[in-house]
């Protein structure tokens, strides 16, 4: 897969307004994972390290499964609209309204101060001064890490930059296993573990230290596991029943992971059923890794219900209605078909 590089004149604009600014905001977006967690952190620790004044934002507060990585304490929740930064960094993510509870009432303030975004999703944000961005790039971490190698700046990049680092790249490709992992992708994290990246802490706190709560959610996830039509591997959860089991954010996103393992499907899905949401997350893969089989390429579903997306793994949610939930999986599963006139 190719992927777009840096251009000079990119690495020029950004260098030149982190130099210019004095006060930085940088903001990840609601509901931050690991690779939003892990660039958001590590670019604001960088640029203290120039002796820039950062502060971190988002609006909700993050999942404390992320809270080893250094300076997580200090994501917050709520501005201070009296006082403006000097420069807005928009971190895994574009649109305005990925940080609802920040901007609702706010545009005018965010549209006032200059913006830049690093990011690899679908969606813009139309008043950013500087886009850097790949959507087909499995990680933020690609940009971040190569602003600062383009230009040699390795010296700022200490062992706890590069262990957030690396738990981006880690996070976003599945610890390697998911489609699209580039030369690109492992050539940037064979630098970070050079620079010191602590590859274990990362694999122990992310993926090797589950609790018997998270087995018992995958067992719930199993237990519901059907097809629709042969084409949509597809299972649900209630929310009542994630809360019951105090699950973290990546223990919640480990039943999702566990299914989409399952080859031979062009599509899988995982809804949660709220009281007044259903919200679904969807996942495929490139058919060289799925027997050969065509994929439902999950970004055009979630653009059909809006949502937020990449090319491979997509998030939607649609009201509830007055039918039982279950009939209404059912009629946005045929839903999809019709989408991708796999009906």
């Amino acid at each position: 897969m190719t992927h777009k590089v840096i251009s000079n004149e990119q690495s020029a604009l950004f260098h030149k307004q982190i130099n210019n600014a004095n006060t930085i905001a940088i903001f990840g977006h609601q509901h931050m994972d690991g690779d939003c967690v892990g660039s958001v952190l590590s670019l604001g620790q960088i640029l203290k390290k120039k002796g820039k004044k950062v502060s971190y934002f988002t609006s909700i507060a993050p999942d404390k499964s992320f809270s080893w990585i250094q300076e997580f304490d200090q994501i917050q929740t709520q501005m201070d609209y009296s006082r403006k930064a000097d420069l807005h960094i928009f971190v895994d993510f574009s649109p305005l309204s990925r940080i609802p509870s920040l901007t609702d009432e706010h545009q005018d303030y965010f549209e006032s101060i200059s913006t830049i975004v690093i990011d690899h999703h679908h969606g813009d944000y139309e008043n950013a001064l500087l886009n850097i961005k790949d959507v087909d790039a499995p990680s933020c971490a690609e940009w971040l890490l190569e602003l600062y190698t383009a230009r040699d700046r390795l010296e700022y990049i200490d062992e706890p930059i590069a262990t957030a680092m690396y738990m981006w790249i880690m996070m976003d490709t599945g610890n390697f296993m998911y489609d699209g992992n580039s030369s690109r992708t492992l050539r940037n994290a064979a630098t970070l573990v050079e620079l010191g990246a602590d590859k274990n802490a990362v694999v122990f706190n992310m993926l090797r230290s589950r609790n018997f709560g998270t087995m018992k959610y995958v067992q719930i996830v199993l237990d519901r596991l059907s097809t629709y039509k042969n084409t949509i591997m597809r299972s649900y959860v209630i929310e009542d029943e994630r809360e019951d089991l105090k699950l973290t954010k990546k223990d919640r996103e480990y039943g999702q992971f566990i299914i989409q393992q399952i080859a031979g499907f062009p599509l899988t899905m995982l809804f949660k059923i709220q009281e007044n949401a259903i919200k679904m997350s969807f996942r495929s893969r490139e058919k060289e890794m799925n027997n050969g089989i065509e994929p439902i390429i999950a970004n055009l579903i979630a653009e059909k219900f809006w949502w937020w997306w990449h090319t491979n793994a997509a998030w939607a949610k649609v009201k509830r209605n007055h039918r039982d939930p279950l009939e209404q999986i059912e009629e946005i599963l045929e839903q999809v078909l019709v989408y991708t006139n796999r009906a």
